[in-house]
């Protein structure tokens, strides 16, 4: 099953796109049900990045807009990494 992904609240349905496309198509490589959720605040510029794996353990990560954190590649890339610790720590736990 593909990865859930929820994005809300981000203010630009161009990045919002391109961003959900990328974030699926990383997920096309992994069978397990993954959850990504991606928000942002109607009164600020920070969005939240949480990524849920299949045994329920989680990782979230924060990207300020002022510093260019909106940048899709750098998310994405943030995205890879936190998945990478879950499968590791999953790994590491005799749970895989």
């Amino acid at each position: 099953m593909p990865a859930i992904v929820t994005t809300d609240f981000l203010g630009n349905p161009e990045l919002e796109h391109e961003l959900r496309e990328r974030v699926e198509n990383f997920f096309k490589r992994y069978l397990d049900n993954w959850t990504v959720s991606i928000l942002g605040a109607q009164n600020n510029d920070v969005w939240e990045l949480k990524v849920t794996a299949p045994d329920g353990r989680e990782r979230e990560h924060r990207f300020d807009g002022k510093d260019g954190g909106h940048d899709v590649q750098q998310i994405v890339a943030v995205l890879e990494q936190m998945v990478m610790s879950l499968r590791s720590a999953r790994a590491a736990s005799g749970t895989a």
